[in-house]
């Protein structure tokens, strides 16, 4: 017996291409959905990384806030002007800086020593300041000097200074850095 042409069954051409085709717009469709989903997450730890920082920058200020001031008792380091427990200076070119913040407080500088035991005192002055950033903007086009103009943003910066009794001025203290 013969079959007819007709009864044999198989896929043709246009069918083929019809699944191609569909199976094209389904893989469109994971991959917008996954870029989108990207850049959803990409932007919520981005916020993250933002507010993990801001705290860290309000748990040191708040740390040497609460410290503005205190000396101990028998600490002979002589005061002045220049021992003020917080200064505020506002700034006057907000293109170039930010306001500024001095905090002044006083510490053992180590173990006391001696017979009868004698006490060493160390003044510490914290700043704390944001100045218009250094971080080259890669996505602008390169300046006629060769290098990136800097990002349009600004920076906090930490400094820590000791009182020099000898000098009686604030200096780098080395044994920080």
């Amino acid at each position: 017996m013969k079959k007819k042409l007709s009864s044999i069954a198989g896929v043709t051409l246009i069918e083929i291409l019809i699944g191609i085709l569909i199976s094209v717009v389904m893989m469109a469709a994971m991959f917008t959905s996954y870029t989108v989903v990207n850049n959803s997450y990409s932007q919520v730890a981005d916020r993250a990384k933002i507010s993990t920082a801001g705290r860290d920058v309000i748990g040191m200020l708040l740390r040497d806030i609460r410290l503005a001031g205190f000396k101990y008792f028998n600490d002979n380091i002589p005061t002045s002007n220049k021992h003020a427990p917080i200064i505020i200076t506002k700034s006057s070119n907000f293109a170039q800086s930010c306001d500024k913040i001095e905090i002044v407080y006083g510490t053992l500088a180590g173990k006391p020593t001696g017979d009868p035991l004698k006490y060493e005192y160390e003044r510490y002055k914290i700043t704390y300041e944001c100045k218009a950033s250094t971080i080259p903007d890669k996505s602008v086009a390169v300046l006629s000097t060769g290098g990136y103009p800097p990002i349009k943003a600004f920076a906090l910066y930490k400094s820590k200074l000791v009182w020099d009794t000898n000098s009686k001025k604030w200096k780098i203290n080395s044994s920080n850095y």
